[in-house]
C-alpha cells in the first residue's frame, strides 16, 4: 500500500491570493514565474492523485500491475 502525505501552503509573494485549482493559468498577472509554478505543482498533484486512484481501484490494469510487481520482487 502506498500512501503519500504532502501540504504544503505555498503563496506568490506578489499575489497572495492567488488559487490555481480555482483560477488556473488564465489569472495569472503579467507571466510571474512563481504563479506559473504554482499552477505547474497543482497539476502535478492532481495527476499524481488521478494515477493513485487509478491503481487503488480493481480494475483489470491495477490487478495486472500488482502481480507483475510481485513477480519482480520475487526475482531480486
Amino acid at each position: 500500500m502506498l500512501k503519500l502525505r504532502i501540504r504544503a501552503d505555498l503563496k506568490c509573494k506578489k499575489h497572495p491570493h492567488f488559487d490555481p485549482a480555482k483560477e488556473g493559468r488564465g489569472a495569472i498577472k503579467g507571466g510571474c514565474i512563481a504563479c506559473e509554478t504554482l499552477c505547474d505543482l497543482h497539476l502535478q498533484s492532481e495527476k499524481l492523485l488521478l494515477a493513485a486512484q487509478y491503481f487503488q481501484n480493481d480494475n483489470p490494469m491495477a490487478t495486472a500491475w500488482r502481480v507483475i510487481a510481485r513477480r519482480e520482487l520475487k526475482k531480486a
